[in-house]
C-alpha cells in the first residue's frame, strides 16, 4: 500500500506541474482520513438511494470517482483543475466521471440529485454566502431523502470558522456528525427527510 499511494502521489504532482496547479492539488485523499470516510459512508446508502452524487469544488475528483453511484458530475471553478481531472479520469478504471466549469456560488448545477458533496474549501465564504447556497442546493437541488455533505473547520488560518447551527438555521434537516479531523474539521451530512 505505501508503494501504491507513493506512485499516486508522484502521478498527481506529475499531474498538477503539467496542468500548472497549485501545489496542494498534487496532495492525496488517500492520504486524508476525511475523503475515505465520505467515500465509506455515501457508498451505505442503498442502491436506489445511490443514482446521482455531485461535488462541488471537486478538484481531482479524488472522492467522487470513487462513489458507487450511476451518475457522478465534479464541479470546479477552476478550467486547468477540470482539464487534469478529465484526464486523470480518463486514464483510471474508475466508473467515468464528468467534470463541469461551474462558478459556485453565482451559479448552481443542474438536476437534482442522491448526494450534493462541498468539502475542503466552503471556508472561503462568507457565513451568509454559505448559508444561503446551501439553502438552494438543499431546497431546489436535491431529491427527497437526499444528504449534502459539508465541512466546518475551527482553525484561525483559515478564512472562515462556520457554524453548523448556522448553516442549518431555518432548514428542515437531519444533521449527522461523520467525524472529527485535524485542524478542527468536522464532516456532517444534512440530510433530507421526505416530503
Amino acid at each position: 500500500m505505501r508503494i501504491y499511494r507513493r506512485l499516486l502521489l508522484a502521478y498527481n504532482k506529475l499531474l498538477a506541474a503539467a496542468f500548472g496547479l497549485d501545489p496542494w492539488h498534487a496532495g492525496l485523499a488517500l492520504d486524508r482520513l476525511y475523503p475515505a470516510d465520505i467515500i465509506a459512508y455515501l457508498n451505505k446508502r442503498g442502491e436506489t438511494a445511490r443514482e446521482s452524487a455531485i461535488e462541488i469544488g471537486c478538484g481531482l475528483g479524488d472522492i467522487l470517482v470513487r462513489l458507487n453511484y450511476k451518475t457522478k458530475i465534479g464541479y470546479d471553478s477552476d478550467g486547468a483543475v477540470l482539464k487534469a481531472a478529465k484526464f486523470k479520469n480518463m486514464l483510471s478504471f474508475q466508473n467515468k466521471t464528468q467534470f463541469v466549469q461551474l462558478d459556485f456560488p453565482g451559479s448552481f448545477p443542474n438536476g437534482k440529485h442522491d448526494a450534493i458533496i462541498l468539502v475542503n474549501w466552503i471556508h472561503h465564504l462568507a457565513p451568509e454566502t454559505l448559508k444561503s447556497s446551501v439553502r438552494v442546493l438543499y431546497e431546489k437541488h436535491l431529491n427527497p431523502a437526499g444528504e449534502i455533505i459539508l465541512d466546518t473547520v475551527a482553525d484561525p488560518e483559515y478564512s472562515h470558522n462556520h457554524s453548523m447551527n448556522e448553516v442549518v438555521s431555518g432548514l428542515n434537516c437531519r444533521v449527522l456528525k461523520i467525524g472529527d479531523y485535524p485542524r478542527g474539521r468536522e464532516i456532517y451530512s444534512l440530510l433530507k427527510s421526505p416530503q
